[in-house]
């Protein structure tokens, strides 16, 4: 063997214990490691009752069923306004509705609206749903905001 790989194999040697001997001390300081705050668990999760909209829940509200099954509601529901189907009015009609932390469709307003009979079929619809699964922020119900496009067709 030659000289400069007795050297190589030697460095490699003192590397290769060098970095065992480093893992090994880290390893029992990372067992000695404790939490600087004890956070207790919260038993009861009640709901958000202000007023305040979470922008951004960890879970949006839901529809029960999802969404299939608020489509399927919504057009069991809706009543073509007699005056727009006389004129042949179509249009699509987008809604943000507010829904509570308890479920409840609270406030409806019309962010693009169509002819003003479509506009209030619509709202009338989106208010009249109940039931509706919260949005949850940190594991609570909260109060969240959502946009509702219903489009009426002939």
């Amino acid at each position: 063997m030659t000289m400069k790989r007795i050297v190589t194999l030697m460095l490699l040697a003192v590397i290769t214990l060098g970095a065992r001997a480093d893992y090994n001390s880290a390893r029992e300081s990372c067992d000695e490691v404790t939490p600087d705050v004890l956070v207790p668990l919260q038993e009861d999760v009640k709901a958000d009752t202000s007023d305040e909209v979470c922008l951004a829940p960890d879970k949006p509200a839901q529809y029960p069923g999802g969404e299939v099954a608020m489509m399927r509601w919504i057009a069991a529901n809706l009543r073509y306004p007699p005056v727009a189907c006389e004129n042949k009015i179509q249009g699509r009609v987008v809604l943000q509705i507010e829904i509570s932390a308890t479920g409840e469709v609270d406030k409806v307003n019309v962010i693009r609206a169509a002819a003003p009979d479509l506009n209030a079929e619509a709202v009338r619809v989106a208010k009249k749903m109940k039931g509706w699964v919260p949005g949850t922020y940190n594991g609570r119900p909260v109060r969240t905001k959502m946009n509702l496009p219903i489009t009426f067709k002939l």
